[in-house]
């Protein structure tokens, strides 16, 4: 199984969002069967509302089942200093001023600081320098000033 690394309120945004998605696949299969029995009441006019909703359901579904597989691979990490080095779980300060948290694959909770995921060009660029080393981001040549 694969294994998919989180931070524990980007893990709790997972779990959010599972259950959002699994609430919208119930009241899409509501709908669905609302549009078939409007279907049938009008002889198949309506097929075009049908299909719609049948497809939305599918991509939703979808969604919903590669999400549950990121939760079953799940691996919280709770990040520990010394932060000497970037790291998952590291924010990075640059010398543009940026501030970046190095979070969890793909699924952010709010955080007041821009999060990139560790296995982004961004991340993957950043993890393993330490304050003062030159980093090509964004299309420039960036410093590390702080790690925290």
């Amino acid at each position: 199984m694969k294994k998919y690394y989180f931070l524990r309120e980007d893990l709790f945004e997972l779990e959010n969002r599972i259950n959002k998605l699994r609430s919208k696949v119930k009241d899409l299969g509501t709908e669905q069967g609302e549009a078939n029995r409007q279907s049938t009441e009008n002889f198949g006019h309506d097929d075009a509302c049908q299909e719609a909703i049948y497809q939305e359901r599918v991509v939703t579904l979808s969604r919903l089942n590669d999400l549950i597989l990121m939760l079953n691979g799940a691996v919280v990490i709770d990040p520990k200093g010394p932060f000497d080095k970037v790291r998952f779980g590291s924010i990075v300060e640059l010398s543009n001023r940026k501030r970046l948290r190095i979070g969890s694959y793909s699924i952010f909770a709010e955080h007041p600081i821009h999060t990139v995921s560790y296995n982004s060009p961004v991340g993957l660029a950043l993890i393993g320098k330490a304050e003062g080393n030159e980093v090509e981001l964004f299309g420039q040549k960036l410093t590390i000033v702080k790690i925290t």
